[in-house]
């Protein structure tokens, strides 16, 4: 069947009654007037539907057009009528008598109308084909089609201000009622009568509005996402025939964008590795298959794994240079406590050393890094994600109301929206000698790991403290609009109170819903440490406990036991923030969402005179805040 476009108008007026007869209503089906579409591309146009005969098809339309309760449901159950004598007037607009039918559904409809409480027609049309495209200023262009009518509908929106019920070219003044009795206006004046076309103008202003809002939002998600247009215009159609607001219009588009779904994790389990296969798959491995072969990806289970990924990120827009390791999968692990290797060189060469291997003692003494902590305060990690991810918000309650026994209720919505989450890209490389990468040793699978697994880590760790939100940076907590301050009377030496402020400003919030914890850097920690809560007494506003983990949440191990008490609440401290700030918070309602794994590149190439290798390793992620008002940060320094 051809594809159906609509046009909606309004003003509804009846021809007055004579003599308690319902006489027949008029109706002005459409007009030339410009109104704002969309050609079969996307483009926005201006859509002129010519009314010239030749150009006009009118061979549906003389036998009479189906009159319709929407454009949503053309079924025999939502037919109200017939509009019968169509035919173009010399205002080029076309006409018709529309005759109700004889279900009560068509009576009440017809009533409605008489009354004037409906004020909308809507003709459903095909373009045939377009005659003339006129550029025009704003880059929308005017273009007038051949077109054939199917159908009408009784709907309450506006589009072609000169169609509707009763509509003349010029609209006149509701006519007086013949049988209503006038006053002698020699001797009163005759009472003065609102005008009702100035409430008319009202409703269609705002109605133009809602119209523009929602057809401005799908203008825009169209251009960004081409290939889901036409289930855009679809839910654009839906919803200004439905009467819904833009935001509602809002939340619904974000649903429906190609890529948007439900966070779905990309893990070891749910590729289909067993456990047999993680426990084989190594970084190292894929890294030497890289090298034996010159290419960006390796052979064997990690080329498997690989093209798995790649298959479940098709159509997210982040794109991979190397092979890509899953987030979750098993390295072997170094040798722990109790595990020893003894060097097994022996003094003289010729008495045997040349036999025994030399194995380097482990573990590695490593780079000494910034301490990491938002993970272990409670932030949630989403890893392996393979879509962009909407996460519904509720921003605003319904309305509770004191009311008589009788009394009728009114009506309060939830207000809603949805914290969106898009990949940014961080990464790292570092260089290796050949030598080394082509080493088959536990140790140096490790090593490898840990080096370039480590630093992204703490870049992380860096953004969901304090991104920047501009350029390429996530926002991360400190920066997020509508988070808590606290300033320090005096900078350097915050006060009792100052501290337990920071509590008080998510309690007021009702913002203290989960697990809450201070964080700082080791300066403020060491001032903290010697600035008592009350004068006279030996209690510091940083009290010393050991903290092996939290209620709830895993044991991190290593750096926890350097936690502290502040306010009867966990502190830790890092290098990460900057300008010796305090911050508090509940660190679970952070978000921190990586996409797919990490993508390792093998370049053999840069320092090839010297036998180096370059490897990177990129991430994609984000960071989100659910609620701004679960953290508070002082605005000056601490120490």
């Amino acid at each position: 069947m051809a594809k159906l476009h609509f046009r909606e108008a309004a003003f509804v007026r009846a021809t007055p009654a004579k003599d308690g007869d319902a006489p027949p209503l008029s109706l002005a089906i459409s007009s030339e007037n410009p109104v704002r579409s969309y050609d079969d591309r996307g483009k926005e146009i201006d859509e002129i539907l010519d009314h010239d005969p030749a150009n006009c098809d009118m061979s549906r339309a003389t036998l009479g057009l189906p009159l319709m309760l929407s454009h949503r449901d053309h079924d025999a159950l939502s037919q109200v009528g017939i509009v019968e004598g169509i035919a173009i007037a010399e205002d080029r607009t076309l006409r018709g008598t529309p005759r109700f039918g004889t279900a009560q559904t068509a009576k009440d409809i017809e009533a409605d109308v008489r009354a004037g409480i409906r004020r909308g027609a809507s003709v459903g049309y095909e373009r045939t084909r377009e005659l003339l495209r006129t550029p025009q200023a704003g880059g929308v262009d005017a273009v007038r089609y051949a077109w054939t009518p199917y159908s009408v509908s009784v709907v309450p929106v506006e589009a072609d201000t000169r169609a509707g019920f009763g509509r003349s070219v010029d609209p006149e003044p509701l006519p007086t009622n013949q049988n209503t009795v006038m006053p002698d206006t020699t001797l009163t004046p005759p009472p003065v009568t609102p005008d009702p076309t100035v409430h008319i103008k009202a409703g269609q202003d705002t109605e133009r509005k809602r119209v523009s809002a929602i057809r401005a939002s799908a203008k825009l998600i169209c251009e960004k996402h081409p290939d889901g247009a036409e289930k855009f215009r679809a839910l654009e159609t839906q919803f200004i025939e439905d009467g819904k607001e833009p935001a509602e219009f809002h939340v619904e588009l974000l649903k429906a964008i190609p890529g948007t779904r439900r966070a779905v994790l990309m893990n070891a389990e749910n590729l289909g590795m067993s456990k047999r296969d993680v426990a084989d798959y190594s970084i190292l491995r894929g890294i030497q298959s890289c090298l034996r072969r010159d290419s960006l990806t390796p052979d064997g289970l990690e080329r498997e794994v690989h093209d798995e990924m790649c298959k479940r990120m098709t159509g997210t827009g982040v794109t991979y240079a190397g092979f890509l390791v899953p987030p979750d999968v098993n390295i072997r692990a170094r040798p722990g406590p109790g595990m020893h290797q003894r060097d097994l060189n022996v003094t003289t060469f010729t008495q045997g050393g040349a036999f025994v291997p030399t194995l380097i003692l482990t573990p590695i003494i490593e780079i000494l890094r910034n301490r990491m902590v938002c993970l272990r305060l409670g932030a949630q990690s989403m890893a392996g994600l393979e879509g962009n991810v909407a996460i519904p918000r509720q921003t605003g309650p319904a309305t509770a109301y004191s009311l008589a026994e009788s009394a009728t209720l009114t009506k309060s919505t939830q207000a809603i929206d949805q914290i969106m989450l898009a990949p940014h890209r961080v990464g790292a490389f570092n260089e290796y000698t050949k030598q080394l990468l082509l080493q088959s040793s536990v140790d140096v699978e490790n090593f490898i790991r840990d080096d370039l697994m480590k630093v992204l880590a703490v870049r992380w760790d860096k953004l969901i403290l304090e991104g920047a939100g501009a350029g390429s940076e996530p926002t991360g907590i400190l920066n997020t609009i509508g988070i808590g301050t606290v300033h320090f009377a005096t900078a350097g030496t915050p006060l009792w109170a100052e501290v337990v402020a920071f509590e008080t400003a998510l309690a007021v919030a009702n913002a203290d819903v989960a697990a809450m914890a201070y964080v700082t850097t080791p300066t403020v920690r060491g001032n903290l440490k010697t600035l008592v809560k009350i004068a006279g007494f030996p209690n510091y506003l940083w009290e010393t406990l050991a903290w092996p983990g939290f209620a709830g949440g895993p044991d991190y191990g290593v750096g926890t036991g350097n936690d502290g008490v502040v306010n009867g609440y966990r502190a830790a401290a890092t290098n990460q923030i900057a300008n010796n700030r305090l911050a508090f918070g509940v660190f679970s309602e952070a978000i921190h969402a990586l996409w797919g794994g990490f993508d390792v590149v093998v370049n053999p190439y840069t320092r090839d005179i010297d036998a180096v290798v370059r490897i990177t390793v990129n991430t994609f992620g984000d960071v989100a805040v659910r609620h701004a008002q679960s953290f508070c940060w002082s605005d000056n320094a601490a120490a």
